[in-house]
């Protein structure tokens, strides 16, 4: 990880980072050479990502709007975009509700087998 530089987006001071595999075996497995995320320095909310190709082309970029304060010191998005530059597909998420309980996620769900199962793609 590098610290690349301290800038504004979007009128909000961030923290600008280059995110690289750490070994030759993550590098190998990963489809991207870097990403390089933009942190807002007052929440530590990622504001944007880009994804770089191996070929060091920019391939993908995932911006986060309507940021919410879920708990305490924790900002997350409430909308999502990703758009590939690849295809020119743009993908868009809304969270219209978090469930922040243990009893939202039951302990189950987590094992190996309901994992293996699928159940949790349904």
């Amino acid at each position: 990880v590098v610290r690349l530089d301290e800038v504004a987006e979007e009128v909000v001071a961030c923290f600008v980072v280059d995110i690289t595999p750490a070994t030759p075996e993550l590098a190998k497995d990963s489809g991207y050479q870097k990403r390089t995320v933009w942190v807002r320095q007052d929440t530590f909310a990622i504001l944007r990502t880009d994804y770089v190709d191996k070929q060091e082309k920019l391939v993908k970029r995932q911006t986060a709007g309507e940021l919410v304060n879920v708990a305490g010191p924790l900002w997350r998005a409430a909308m999502t975009k990703m758009d590939n530059f690849s295809n020119g597909h743009a993908t868009h998420v809304r969270v219209e509700k978090r469930l922040l309980e243990e009893s939202a996620a039951p302990e189950e769900h987590f094992q190996q087998r309901f994992l293996q199962s699928g159940q949790h793609l349904r």
